[in-house]
C-alpha cells in the first residue's frame, strides 16, 4: 500500500460537485440531523474528493449548501483510480452499517448525556421515568385527537408486517410515516388513573395513507424503482 498524507484544505460546499451515479440515501430528515451536528459540534468530519467529486460526504455537502456555509473542510484523493474511488465510496458507506450498536454501553452512554437531546439524531433516549413505570400498570386508552397516524389493531383489517434491517432504514421510514410516540392512560394497581404518559412508539398505520406517503417521499427523492 503506497504511503500518503491527507492534507485538509478548505473549498465552497457549492463548487464541489455531487457524484450522479451515488447510490447512498440522504433524505431531508437526515440532512436536519447532519445540520443540527454541525451547529452543535462544528463541522468535523471532511468531505473526500476525487477531482473534486465527492467520494464520501454528500450528506455533509448537502447540509452546508442548506446552512449557508461559505467553506467546509475538504480531502483530495486525486491518487485514487476511477475504479478505486467508487468502490471505496460503496466499502465506506457499507462498512458503517455492518455492525450495530452494543445495546447495553450504548444506554450507559445515553444515560451519561445530560445536556444534549440525543433523540435528535434518531437515538431512543427511553424518557420515562424507570421507578414510576415499575410502580404502574399501564393501560393503553385510545385518545381521540392526540394521536393522528397511530391506530390499533383489530381483528377486521388486513395487516403486512415491514421489517428492517438497519437503524438507517428505519429512521427513514420512520420520519417518512411521521410515526408518533402512543399516548397512554397510566393506571396503578388500584384501578386509579394517574394521567398520560408516553407508552412506546406507534407503528399500526393505515395502509394507503402509508403507501401515500411513501409514493410522496418516493418521487420527491427522484429514487429510480
Amino acid at each position: 500500500m503506497a504511503e500518503f498524507q491527507l492534507e485538509v484544505e478548505y473549498v465552497d460546499p457549492n463548487i464541489i460537485k455531487a457524484y450522479e451515479r451515488n447510490a447512498k440515501l440522504h433524505p431531508q430528515y437526515q440532512i436536519e440531523q447532519i445540520k443540527e451536528s454541525i451547529r452543535r459540534f462544528g463541522f468535523r468530519d471532511p468531505v473526500a474528493l476525487w477531482h473534486n467529486e465527492i467520494v464520501e460526504g454528500h450528506g455533509r455537502q448537502q447540509a452546508a449548501i442548506q446552512m449557508g456555509l461559505t467553506a467546509i473542510p475538504v480531502v483530495r484523493l486525486d491518487d485514487m483510480s476511477d475504479e478505486d474511488r467508487r468502490a471505496y465510496m460503496l466499502v465506506h458507506n457499507q462498512t458503517t452499517m455492518n455492525s450495530g450498536w452494543d445495546e447495553e454501553l450504548l444506554d450507559i452512554e445515553l444515560g451519561d448525556i445530560d445536556d444534549i437531546d440525543m433523540s435528535v439524531f434518531g437515538f431512543d433516549t427511553g424518557e420515562d421515568d424507570e421507578n414510576e413505570i415499575e410502580q404502574e400498570v399501564e393501560v393503553e386508552k385510545k385518545v381521540e385527537g392526540d394521536i393522528k397516524f397511530t391506530e390499533y389493531v383489530d381483528e377486521v383489517s388486513q395487516y403486512v408486517v415491514l421489517k428492517f434491517r438497519t437503524q438507517s432504514d428505519w429512521n427513514f421510514i420512520n420520519n417518512v410515516l411521521q410515526l408518533q410516540t402512543v399516548k397512554g392512560f397510566s393506571t396503578r394497581r388500584d384501578g386509579r388513573e394517574n394521567g398520560m404518559i408516553a407508552h412506546g412508539l406507534g407503528r399500526v398505520v393505515d395502509g394507503m395513507t402509508a403507501v401515500k406517503k411513501i409514493i410522496a417521499n418516493h418521487e420527491d427523492m427522484e429514487i429510480d424503482a
